[in-house]
């Protein structure tokens, strides 16, 4: 379906950005900003912002997981070593 081919369309595309360092790196910024890795604030004023922005990059892991399951971990370690 054109759906179906869209999806593909979209994981070729991710995997084709996942395969370089600074793609990787991108993905890496564009994930913290998105707070996936960090607790929500204690403001409630500032939660259904944050959760918006988490739930984006929660979604981008999901796509980068279903285009190359082992990117999450590189994208980690290769942080890691630049800390």
């Amino acid at each position: 379906t054109k759906n179906q081919i869209e999806q593909e369309r979209q994981k070729k595309e991710l995997q084709d950005i996942l395969d370089t360092a600074g793609g990787r790196y991108l993905i890496w910024k564009l994930l913290s900003i998105c707070g996936v890795y960090r607790a929500a604030p204690v403001d409630p004023e500032q939660v259904q912002r944050f959760e918006g922005s988490r739930d984006i990059g929660l979604r981008l892991i999901t796509w980068m997981n279903e285009a190359d399951p082992k990117a999450v971990g590189l994208m980690q370690l290769e942080a890691l070593r630049r800390e």
